[in-house]
């Protein structure tokens, strides 16, 4: 192709492809206010605002103030092969998981920004479809409010922790100091009961039985200065006998309203004692064994224990015919168990015998639930009897 200046050679063959479109970002805005812009000669921005930072000058890094609600961007590229065929895509590091293909789109805006570090990469490819795979990357930090810190949080946790630890703390503080004063009013209330059965006791045995010990022991005199064959004897002897059987009612009731052995000793002392108390022609041996670690309990459990240990011994003299009888005190830490096992000839629990004098199985059961216990007895006709108490 002749010319001014000589020839001129065209060399199809030879045109390379046009070089990817450079890539700039022109502005950054805070909640639709720029706060920093491109200010280059070359590349003039869209837009100008007052107090922003030169993005020329920032060498890849912004760091943002607090309150970030929304984060925009807006972004050019150069290419000599048409601005029509320039397409986009961007990436926000820390928000989006790929690049987002933005097509023709110059702009970019994200919502709700966590404060955080982020990186904002953006590149552009021409009509040939070749992207610059350098683009333009820009170091985004936004800081937070000092409620929105990992230390604030933390603080805010552990003062919830503490606030609900301490409500859980003084409730059960409080239950403990409730159960307590009932404990104490139940066992001061127990204790004045306990003080008049004691004095009620007493009388009983000065007046009632010393009264009625005397009177058996007058009538016994007037029998015998009677003559052998006097019909009066035998009434004498069948009054004296009344009086000798109210006497020893009167004893069992005062030995039911007191127990001074639980005033001087502990509830294996008084278990023994009543096993000690055994009549010596009953041909009945005793024994009892302590395990754990014994320790005082209330006064109405220790009472309520000796009452019901006091039944079935009784009930194991009168109606079980057994050679044995072994009493087994257990101190365990949350509970105290009390049994009682004969070798007798036993019974039909659904059908057990009618006790006399006493307050048998329905009255041990009773003493057992006011102590929020158990009672258990197990037995069988020729196997023997255990009756088990457990209180906690």
């Amino acid at each position: 192709m002749p010319t001014g200046a000589g020839l001129a050679v065209i060399r199809p063959g030879s045109v390379c492809d046009a070089p990817p479109p450079a890539v700039v970002i022109e502005r950054v805005s805070v909640n639709g206010r720029p706060v920093a812009v491109y200010e280059n000669n070359k590349f003039p921005a869209r837009g100008q605002a007052s107090q922003t930072a030169d993005l020329c000058g920032l060498a890849g890094q912004l760091s943002l103030g607090q309150g970030v609600r929304q984060l925009g961007f807006d972004y050019a590229a150069v290419s000599f092969s048409g601005q029509e065929h320039v397409r986009f895509r961007y990436w926000l590091e820390g928000v989006d998981d790929d690049w987002v293909e933005a097509g023709p789109q110059r702009a970019a805006y994200y919502s709700l920004v966590s404060p955080g570090h982020y990186r904002f990469r953006v590149s552009a490819c021409n009509n040939a479809g070749i992207w610059n795979e350098k683009g333009n990357v820009l170091a985004i930090d936004v800081e937070p409010f000092f409620w929105q810190t990992w230390w604030f949080r933390l603080l805010a946790w552990l003062a919830v922790g503490a606030a609900v630890g301490g409500a859980i703390f003084w409730d059960i503080r409080r239950r403990l100091q409730a159960h307590a004063a009932a404990r104490r009013q139940a066992e001061g209330e127990f204790k004045a009961v306990w003080n008049e059965r004691n004095r009620m006791a007493r009388e009983l045995h000065d007046t009632l039985a010393q009264g009625l010990s005397a009177i058996s022991m007058q009538l016994e005199l007037v029998k015998r200065k009677l003559p052998a064959d006097s019909p009066a004897r035998s009434v004498l002897e069948e009054t004296r006998q009344m009086t000798k059987s109210s006497l020893a009612e009167a004893r069992n009731s005062i030995w039911n309203m007191r127990s001074q052995v639980l005033e001087t000793g502990d509830l294996a002392t008084a278990l023994e004692g009543i096993l000690k108390a055994m009549p010596n022609g009953c041909g009945i041996e005793g024994s009892i064994q302590v395990t754990g670690i014994p320790r005082r309990l209330a006064p109405v459990a220790e009472n309520n224990l000796l009452r019901i240990g006091q039944e079935v011994i009784a009930n194991a003299v009168r109606y079980a015919r057994c050679g044995r009888i072994e009493v087994t005190l257990e101190f365990c830490e949350r509970q105290v168990a009390l049994s009682v096992r004969d070798d007798g000839q036993g019974f039909d629990p659904e059908h057990p015998p009618r006790s006399e004098g006493g307050f048998g199985l329905s009255g041990m059961r009773e003493r057992a639930e006011q102590m929020h216990g158990e009672c258990h007895v197990v037995s069988a006709p020729g196997k023997g009897t255990m009756v088990r108490v457990t209180v906690p």
